[in-house]
């Protein structure tokens, strides 16, 4: 995979060669989160704050772990 975080957010398969399409921001931020940080093991708690803290508990929890593109 190639991603590119400056100067405009792109995902690539590099394998197939072709784009990674995302269905929101937070999952592009999610993968930029892990991305920028490879040997650090993120709590799920952690994420689900960083992305839906606004949320209340229970919805950040359901939408942490819908699969992208929903």
């Amino acid at each position: 995979m190639r991603l590119r975080l400056l100067g405009g957010f792109s995902a690539k398969n590099l394998a197939e060669s072709r784009a990674i399409a995302f269905a929101s921001p937070r999952h592009r931020a999610l993968l930029a989160y892990l991305a920028l940080q490879p040997d650090y093991a993120a709590p799920r708690e952690r994420l689900v704050t960083l992305l839906w803290g606004d949320s209340p508990d229970s919805d950040a929890r359901k939408r942490f772990r819908l699969p992208v593109g929903r």
